[in-house]
């Protein structure tokens, strides 16, 4: 599995998750670390990671991913769902790129009122932080991956963001525990589809970095 990192301060982190030498549930960990400027775009069978230290790079990955596949999808792990003006999501719903019922969200907690409008009248899929407080990880996780299994591709995004500030400290407080973000990842990677993943995470969280990237490994 290629890690893919998107800039010079993110190297360390890549590097250090290659050293790891087992996930949690004992999966040998053999990474191929890549910078993006070092790498094609390759073999669009292979299963990567993508390192960013913002969304900004994730369009274009995303983009890339779809070229070629009948039926794409994405899931968006964030606090926000990434909806206003200019912002990808918006940007990938606007151009097109993914159907909008092969977008799910999941773990989102700071809405503006225009996209939580926006999400209920469009019906698109999304599974906030209240939900998986009330229904439960197992519960929200198999909702998840009942739709994922019906795209052809899944793209998982896990914006470190939907973290609780108890976690990363400029977050937003009412997020994720760091074991349910793992919790979710080594759930969603299941999937048979899943062949991509990008972790968007600030450089200086690298410890949470390296669980993140090492528990996504498969």
């Amino acid at each position: 599995m290629r890690l893919v990192y998107g800039s010079e301060e993110l190297k360390g982190i890549a590097l250090r998750a290659e050293k790891e030498e087992i996930t949690e549930e004992g999966i040998p960990v053999k990474f191929q670390v890549h910078s993006v400027e070092g790498l094609m775009f390759g073999d669009k069978s292979e299963k990567r990671i993508f390192i960013s230290t913002n969304m900004h790079p994730c369009l274009e990955h995303i983009r890339h991913f779809i070229m070629d596949k009948k039926n794409p999808g994405v899931i968006l792990i964030s606090d926000k769902s990434h909806l206003h003006a200019n912002e990808m999501m918006n940007k990938l719903l606007i151009n097109k790129f993914v159907r909008p019922h092969n977008i799910i969200f999941l773990g989102q907690h700071v809405f503006a009122k225009a996209e939580y409008t926006f999400l209920q009248q469009n019906k698109l899929h999304i599974f906030p932080m209240k939900e998986i407080s009330f229904e439960g990880k197992m519960e929200v996780s198999d909702a998840v991956m009942t739709i994922a299994k019906k795209w052809s591709h899944c793209y998982i995004l896990i914006d470190s963001s939907v973290l609780d500030s108890s976690a990363i400290k400029n977050n937003w407080a009412g997020g994720m525990s760091t074991r349910d973000l793992v919790f979710f990842i080594q759930r969603l990677k299941r999937l048979h589809n899943f062949l991509t993943a990008e972790l968007v995470v600030p450089a200086a969280s690298k410890r949470i970095a390296v669980k993140l990237l090492v528990e996504t490994y498969i």
